[in-house]
């Protein structure tokens, strides 16, 4: 029979945690995979050489999320598995039919931006459902890591917030 004192310190998981948790993280692979290849076509598809660079840095920390997700989920005892997400997905078709536009219709790349405003939006929520169902982990490394990146993606909301308008700032719009 399990005693008081064991059963605080091996206490059981809450499934409900663990497996929103893991969602999250198969959302957030699935968000920085696509966004990852989106951006680098936005980029070879950018006509003004500053904007390129500044498509390509975003590509490079996108992929640098997408590697901290996979991180996060092997330190957790989890691999990454498939999902869709389908708001996010949404979201992406929005900004590659506006990358369309940009490119045969000549609109500006105004819109390419709003869209991909609103995919680092979606992806910075479900890093907040990460951070929200951190219950049982116990692995202070490992929350840090996730609250780094979530920070990070946070930053990279504020500054394509920035280029866009400050009326599109989170919380404002």
């Amino acid at each position: 029979m399990a005693t008081a004192r064991n059963v605080f310190q091996n206490p059981v998981p809450d499934l409900r945690v663990l497996r929103q948790r893991h969602t999250a993280l198969d959302e957030l692979h699935f968000g920085y995979t696509r966004m990852a290849t989106l951006l680098e076509h936005i980029a070879r598809c950018s006509k003004e050489g500053r904007s390129a660079r500044i498509f390509v840095e975003e590509s490079t920390a996108t992929h640098l999320l997408g590697e901290q997700v996979r991180t996060i989920a092997l330190e957790t005892g989890r691999r990454i598995g498939l999902c869709s997400y389908y708001e996010l997905s949404d979201a992406l078709e929005i900004a590659r039919l506006r990358l369309r536009e940009y490119t045969y219709k000549k609109s500006s790349m105004d819109g390419i931006l709003l869209g991909l405003l609103e995919v680092r939006k979606l992806l910075l929520q479900t890093w907040q459902k990460v951070l929200s169902n951190l219950g049982d982990l116990a692995n202070m490394a490992v929350q840090q890591t996730i609250i780094e990146a979530r920070d990070h993606e946070m930053r990279l909301v504020v500054e394509l917030a920035r280029r866009v308008g400050p009326e599109e700032l989170p919380g404002r719009g």
